[in-house]
């Protein structure tokens, strides 16, 4: 390949010619980096406003319930407790009842069914105790599923 001569003149062009393209494109890429940093930030700021918004709005909904809770009659919340108790009676019956039909069996004394964890050594089972929940309203409803 024949080389040709180039002037130092048009060495000096084409030199600034490209060092103007590069200055151009680092400008513009400095100009849509900077773009989508502010777009990014006004979505972070929206992001915190509508957090605050959705928190207040928790706040207010959970005020409003517990207003409600405490305006529940004492006489309904009592009556939920009597059922409550009436009906932790009923289950113990019924379990010393089965306790008692499966002692009467033979195979039950003599083999392991799962009632050894539950046998002390005089052969009386443990009944597990009520627990009691002692809150705002002092609900008793929700103990015989604990």
């Amino acid at each position: 390949m024949k080389r040709t001569f180039v002037p130092e003149w048009q060495k000096d062009e084409a030199y600034y010619k490209k060092r103007l393209s590069n200055a151009a494109s680092v400008k513009l890429f400095r100009m849509r980096k900077k773009k989508v940093e502010e777009e990014h930030n006004q979505k972070i700021l929206l992001f915190k406003e509508k957090l605050v918004q959705f928190t207040n709005n928790i706040d207010k909904i959970r005020a409003s319930f517990q207003i409600k809770l405490s305006t529940l009659n004492y006489e309904y919340m009592n009556a939920l407790n009597t059922m409550c108790d009436m009906w932790h009676q009923e289950i113990t019956i019924q379990f010393k009842e089965l306790y008692n039909i499966a002692n009467d069996i033979p195979e039950f004394k003599t083999r392991n069914y799962g009632f050894k964890s539950n046998c002390k050594n005089n052969n009386v089972v443990e009944i597990p105790e009520r627990k009691i929940i002692k809150g705002k309203n002092d609900c008793k409803c929700n103990d015989i599923f604990l």
